[in-house]
């Protein structure tokens, strides 16, 4: 029996992440690794990247069953220009404007794979609420019946503002 460890970081750490649209946060270690890498490990440790598609099922039971992440749809974009507030003051507090900016490109890039009109859909968008994250898998260079590598682009959607409590 063979194990894993993914690690699941918090967004601070955003150089594992690799948030699209984000600065990393210069005041934490740097994580010499991140989650699409973790991931892929994971799958190739644990045999499971093979060709009949095993990956692809335990990456949707770990994102529905473990992370209780929600697919996106076209009609969501009201839940994604919305600031959600988190208070960490070891990190440098956002500037809102700059915030909901970075909220509007992450739902403009995830949103232009959602349109009806669109006959193929390479990417998969993942919304993992509790945590603030949008994962977006990307299938395009995948191939039936051979290993495949996931590509991964994550979204943060949460701001870093400094609350002031009276």
């Amino acid at each position: 029996m063979h194990s894993y460890a993914i690690p699941l970081f918090s967004n601070t750490y955003r150089d594992y992440w690799r948030f699209q649209f984000d600065n990393l946060n210069q005041n934490t270690k740097p994580i010499n690794t991140t989650f699409e890498k973790e991931l892929n490990i994971c799958l190739d440790t644990l045999h499971l990247n093979d060709t009949i598609g095993t990956a692809g099922k335990v990456v949707n039971e770990i994102l529905y069953s473990l992370l209780h992440c929600q697919d996106i749809n076209i009609s969501d974009s009201s839940n994604f220009e919305v600031i959600l507030m988190s208070s960490k003051n070891s990190i440098p507090e956002e500037d809102s404007d700059s915030c909901y900016n970075r909220l509007k490109q992450n739902w403009e890039s995830i949103s232009q794979e959602l349109y009806l009109n669109k006959n193929i859909r390479y990417t998969h968008s993942y919304w993992d609420k509790d945590n603030s994250r949008i994962y977006q898998f990307d299938f395009k260079n995948f191939k039936r019946k051979q290993k495949n590598y996931f590509k991964l682009i994550t979204f943060r959607q949460d701001c870093n503002l400094h609350l002031v409590r009276l």
